[in-house]
């Protein structure tokens, strides 16, 4: 059976549901609220243990009551934590979550840690790892020197890094993970550099291991494309072959934009700037409107369109795609993007196609969204399973600046 390891952000959670938004200086009374381990690596390793892939959660908590509580929610749900370091040094990070339940919207109030794992403290952490290594890492930029070290450590696992904004961790791990999955936010962040200085190098961090993310301004999305571990064509059915799912998947067909001449511009100029990044096929989500991505065209048997029939070398370059959000009634979006992370990872390292994994990502995304919190809001994978069969969404071409 093959394993997942996370590496990331491990917070405590209290969510107060509310119908709309409070106003300054006064009362309100809710029903209830609700409490569980949060963060982006958190709630993926979460997902993936209750989906019944082993997975083991490395990051640091404090020796207080929160930890404690984030802790037993992430063993409850069957993570192996024996990669967790707690320090007497910080506080468990902990987020207040407001709620608009008419909406759906969330306004959330963070108190930082302020501590990650060192680089002394990694190889004891690692060291349960050798018997059984991951064949996957999700990594969310909060750990850089654990999963800068995960990545040395492990070169034949998958990686995907959640890059939720641009911060240390996040701009070394980007370039050097399999897929990197950005925020708009990111995204949006990335581009303004690159606006800024036009021509220039974005700045560089120096890494744990005394090296940096080498980036350029310049845009070129075919020229170090990596070969995605199936070929498949959008032209094609692209059905899942995993342990998940044995029914064939509706076909799914490129189809005309159905989004405005200004989105696709903006999804384009996004994608476009993480290529110049060093990020060749990037992932950008994007809330409600779903995702935007850069993909490679493959023919039947995995070869790129047009090798071998004299076509030119830009046949070969990645193309931009849209896929919509799956349709559902926001309640809470609160942990949407960890969910969508989580069940991408899960349906990949099952065996299931890039395409089919984006697709089931987004159903699992949107279901989260019709329940109350993050971790807690995780969907089961049959749940997932039989509303994607019923879903065939459009993937809208988009024109690269």
């Amino acid at each position: 059976m093959k394993h997942a390891l996370c590496i990331g952000h491990l917070s405590y959670d209290i969510t107060l549901p509310m119908e709309g938004y409070p106003e300054e200086n006064a009362k309100y009374q809710i029903d209830g609220t609700l409490e569980s381990s949060g963060g982006p690596a958190s709630n993926a390793a979460a997902l993936l243990a209750q989906w019944g892939i082993p997975t083991a959660f490395i990051g640091t908590v404090g020796l207080d009551s929160y930890g404690e509580r984030a802790l037993q929610d992430l063993q409850e749900a069957g993570v192996d934590l024996r990669g967790v370091s707690r320090k007497a040094s910080c506080a468990t990070p902990l987020s207040i979550i407001l709620v608009n339940t008419r909406t759906g919207s969330r306004t959330i109030i963070n108190r930082k840690g302020g501590s990650t794992i060192s680089q002394e403290e990694t190889e004891t952490l690692f060291s349960h790892l050798d018997s059984s290594p991951p064949d996957l890492l999700l990594l969310d930029g909060h750990e850089p020197e654990a999963s800068l070290t995960a990545l040395a450590h492990f070169p034949s696992a998958l990686s995907i890094l959640d890059a939720g904004s641009f911060r240390r961790g996040t701009e070394l791990l980007a370039p050097r993970v399999t897929y990197c999955i950005a925020s708009e936010r990111f995204a949006r962040e990335i581009l303004a550099l690159q606006e800024k200085a036009p021509g220039s190098t974005l700045p560089n961090r120096e890494s744990a291991h005394g090296d940096s993310a080498h980036t350029s301004s310049t845009v070129d999305t075919g020229a170090t494309a990596p070969t995605l571990p199936y070929g498949e064509s959008l032209h094609k059915d692209s059905a899942p072959s995993d342990s998940f799912s044995s029914r064939k998947s509706s076909e799914v067909k490129a189809a005309p934009s159905s989004s405005s001449n200004r989105n696709q511009h903006r999804y384009g100029r996004l994608l476009a700037a993480l290529a110049s990044f060093g990020i060749p096929l990037p992932i950008v989500t994007l809330g409600e409107e779903g995702c935007c991505f850069l993909y490679p065209e493959y023919g039947p048997q995995g070869s790129r369109i047009g090798q071998g029939n004299g076509e030119p070398e830009e046949s070969f370059k990645p193309r931009g795609f849209h896929l919509p959000a799956y349709p559902a009634k926001a309640i809470d979006t609160t942990g949407a993007g960890d969910i969508f992370h989580g069940a991408f990872a899960a349906f990949l390292l099952g065996g299931t196609p890039f395409l089919e994994a984006l697709r089931f990502a987004t159903v699992a995304a949107g279901l989260s969204v019709e329940r109350l919190g993050g971790k807690p809001s995780i969907p089961r994978i049959e749940e997932v399973l039989k509303q994607g069969e019923t879903w065939i969404p459009t993937w809208n071409p988009i024109p690269l600046p």
